[in-house]
């Protein structure tokens, strides 16, 4: 910050000594006519016009990045949500794993068993309800 500060102040500087040796009238030529002024007041005005329009384009710039800076940071609340969920979902599921573990082999294979014919039931329930709608 303090350098872009010196360097301004120096531009200035360096703009003003040369405004100020230069006052001798122009003429500047238009399209549609022209007109005569002092040197200084096109050195001046020139520069005066090319800081406007740098300020423009580095304002352009800094909003676009604020609004990108937005929904970046948006994108990564959503993310850290979603990580926390993940994180408390595989912490539910080892849970369960390691009560399964803890419990007796045989209530393991009935809990196993158990699964396979809900399967199975839903699976021949399937299988009829197509045969009807096949006949």
């Amino acid at each position: 910050m303090q350098w872009s500060i010196i360097l301004a102040l120096v531009s200035a500087l360096i703009v003003a000594l040369l405004a100020i040796a230069n006052i001798e009238i122009v003429t500047i030529h238009y399209i549609v006519g022209s007109v005569n002024l002092p040197l200084i007041i096109v050195i001046l005005g020139s520069t005066l016009l090319g800081v406007l329009i740098g300020g423009l384009l580095s304002f352009i710039r800094q909003s676009k990045m604020r609004r990108d800076q937005k929904k970046l940071e948006k994108d990564l609340v959503l993310l850290e949500e979603t990580l926390r969920q993940e994180r408390n979902e595989k912490k539910a599921l080892a849970l369960q794993v390691a009560t399964l573990k803890d419990e007796e082999p045989s209530s393991f294979q009935s809990y196993i068993s158990k699964q396979k014919s809900s399967f199975e039931k839903n699976d021949e329930s399937e299988n009829r309800e197509k045969s009807k709608e096949s006949e």
